[in-house]
């Protein structure tokens, strides 16, 4: 059957008209009025010298990576990455912030609702290929008003040896997806003078973008680092850049980074 148009012209002439080549996940953001072009190696207006620019590193943390039965199989070189980039962004004078997860049913009430959605509910018998508990910690829960029980992630505060805070570095807790709602990160950026973020961690697809969307919001140029990043398939981490790349956030190798912060 042929989808219809409401004018009762077929559908697919009429979406073809808006469809354009796929964008390059390294695609180049440009703020100088001038038009990007394919190719196009230079980013304009993405950078700010060091002591405006923050570097967030978002979940990196041993029940993300560590315990993880994918994420390490998928980017195994996901810590010496992120490990550069802070030495990198250190030595250069980028202010460093850690941003912890901290998940319980206690202070992430919208646990009870993702757990629905991604476990493996007793109550239905249903089976996921990944339940929530393959993955993370869990507790047991049940609530009639959601129908049974679910497995309800319990995820403590605390960075992986590789992604560790030093010296005065501040570690953020967080106890949703986006580093910045109801925490003291945007006072802390702000009171830096901080026009410039950068975001690396786990996972690209929820709390990196999650993070990075949440400082774009709020008015920060933010850049993510595609090589610092990683999530439970390369598929998921590939399409989340190509999706808000160049869109929510610009993108940036290491070796681009550290070449801005050296100029």
């Amino acid at each position: 059957m042929v989808p219809w148009r409401c004018d009762g012209q077929p559908i697919a002439p009429y979406l073809r008209q808006f469809r354009k080549a796929p964008t390059p996940a390294h695609r180049t953001l440009q703020l100088d009025g001038q038009p990007e072009e394919e190719g196009d190696t230079r980013r304009k207006g993405v950078y700010a010298e060091p002591g405006r620019t923050a570097l967030l590193v978002v979940d990196c943390q041993p029940v993300f990576y560590a315990a993880s039965p994918t994420i390490p199989h998928h980017f195994p070189q996901l810590p010496s990455n992120v490990a550069r980039l802070l030495r990198e962004a250190r030595a250069a004078g980028v202010h460093v912030v850690h941003i912890n997860a901290h998940y319980d049913d206690n202070v992430s009430p919208w646990l009870k609702w993702w757990s629905v959605l991604r476990d493996e509910r007793v109550a239905r018998g249903k089976r996921r290929d990944t339940p929530v508990r393959s993955r993370l910690p869990c507790t047991l829960r049940h609530d009639t008003a959601l129908t049974g029980k679910w497995w309800i992630p319990q995820v403590v505060p605390g960075s992986s040896s590789w992604a560790a805070a030093r010296g005065s570095e501040p570690v953020i807790v967080k106890h949703t997806v986006n580093g910045f709602f109801e925490t003291r990160l945007q006072s802390e950026l702000q009171a830096r003078g901080i026009t410039h973020v950068v975001v690396c961690g786990l996972v690209s697809s929820i709390c990196v973008q999650g993070t990075a969307s949440g400082s774009q919001v709020r008015g920060f140029a933010t850049t993510v680092v595609p090589e610092c990043c990683g999530d439970h398939t390369r598929t998921r981490h590939e399409q989340t850049m190509a999706l808000y790349g160049n869109n929510m956030f610009a993108l940036a190798t290491i070796d681009e980074l550290v070449r801005a912060w050296q100029s």
